[in-house]
């Protein structure tokens, strides 16, 4: 029994008294009632549509006491936190056995860690769908608050670190699966790098699956933009002024709120476990993945269906976090076939899982790939093409326009910037 009786009572009666309260009903485990209070629960679940006097009598008819009557809160606001007391103290409970168990279990050696933390993960979506039913009244005011942030120039809870993407991306508001997708050698990951450090210096954390490199070497790519010398190439070269300034530039990386999962653990639970801890532990706001290709999964038959049960998990859980997930794609090889090569929805692998599932799909382009001699074509002329020119093409964009953003990326210090 999870609440003293008087309590239960309370909770039960404002329940039936209160009919705008009745749909809570599904959120109370009958486990953690005494045992009238499991049968006056089943009572009143099967007779939600009666009103209150019809309800007492069933339960009376049953040889149950009323008494519970005198325990009716004043309104059904009060009913509605004896509901929410009721459900925080059952979910510890039930938290706790798990804890409880699966220590036991894990002492044992009966059982793998990963193992033990989807119990935890599993748990935790179980309750957060139990609080999924929204009042057209709620979210009426869910909607007049993102209305009015829009009309006050916030587009959502994470504004892009480039304002030319802001010109046409929306801000992201949490629960979107975003795809920057590109050829290799294009920026995806130098853009998804860039993002991620860009909103740290911001204060907004982040977390960064990195399935292709180590750590160490993003945080490397990341600081290039300090250095003339390449760290990759000419680490070894640096003098000691240059090494100091290293050092000190390592030392100011380390304080921002970026974080790293570089294991190698490819599979779909793994990443999303990463993920979730990442989360709990750290509180991101953002997640990204590098590379959704490098990814694998059971239960597809083929590599389409894969790609789809991946894509959805992961949309899934932006959703399950509320935060806004970044993954990073490969393009097919049909993309060469194209005017200028510049990729399209169909270029992306297993199109059509992906497309379905992302909120936005942006590609990364660099004209020059596609420009003999610094020269490419426009009409009957030609035009000149720089090197550092950085296109980032929003191919799809839920509830948003479509456009190109043109920014500049020096590819020897890892730059990207507006100019």
């Amino acid at each position: 029994m999870a609440f003293d009786s008087r309590t239960e009572k309370g909770m039960l009666a404002g329940i039936i008294e209160f009919p705008d309260v009745r749909y809570r009903i599904e959120e109370i485990d009958p486990i953690y009632l005494s045992e009238d209070g499991k049968k006056i629960f089943f009572c009143i679940r099967d007779s939600l549509a009666e009103d209150d006097v019809m309800i007492y009598r069933k339960i009376m008819s049953m040889g149950l006491p009323v008494d519970l009557m005198d325990e009716a809160p004043a309104s059904g606001e009060t009913a509605g936190l004896l509901v929410d007391r009721f459900q925080k103290i059952t979910q510890r409970m039930k938290l706790a056995h798990i804890f409880l168990k699966n220590g036991e279990l894990l002492s044992k050696e009966k059982m793998e860690t990963d193992e033990a933390l989807e119990d935890v993960w599993r748990f935790q979506r179980g309750a957060a769908k139990s609080l999924q039913i929204k009042k057209s009244e709620d979210v009426s005011h869910e909607n007049m608050d993102r209305s009015e942030s829009i009309w006050a120039g916030r587009y959502g809870d994470i504004q892009w670190p480039y304002g030319r993407m802001n010109d046409i991306l929306n801000g992201l508001m949490g629960g979107e699966l975003v795809v920057i997708a590109g050829q290799p050698g294009m920026g995806k990951s130098a853009l998804m790098g860039s993002l991620a450090y860009e909103w740290a210096q911001r204060g907004i954390a982040s977390g960064f699956v990195a399935l292709e490199m180590k750590a160490v070497d993003i945080q490397n790519r990341l600081l290039q933009r300090l250095f003339k010398k390449s760290l990759a190439k000419e680490m070894k070269y640096l003098t000691k002024e240059e090494r100091v300034e290293f050092s000190k530039a390592v030392a100011s990386f380390a304080k921002l709120p970026i974080f790293f999962v570089d294991n190698g653990n490819s599979t779909l639970s793994a990443v999303a476990t990463s993920i979730k801890t990442m989360h709990m532990l750290y509180g991101i706001k953002v997640a990204f993945v590098d590379y959704l290709q490098l990814m694998r999964t059971s239960g597809g038959e083929t590599r389409d269906t894969e790609i789809g049960i991946m894509t959805r998990t992961l949309k899934q859980l932006a959703m399950e976090l509320n935060i806004p997930v970044i993954i990073g794609s490969q393009l097919n090889r049909r993309t060469e076939n194209n005017e200028d090569g510049r990729p399209r929805l169909s270029n992306l692998r297993e199109s059509g899982n992906i497309e379905q599932d992302a909120d936005i799909v942006a590609f990364v382009y660099r004209p020059i790939f596609y420009a003999p001699k610094g020269r490419k074509k426009k009409g009957d002329e030609t035009e000149e093409v720089s090197e550092h020119d950085f296109e980032i093409i929003v191919s799809k964009q839920r509830n948003g326009m479509l456009g190109t953003i043109h920014l500049k990326y020096n590819t020897e210090r890892q730059i990207i910037s507006e100019v």
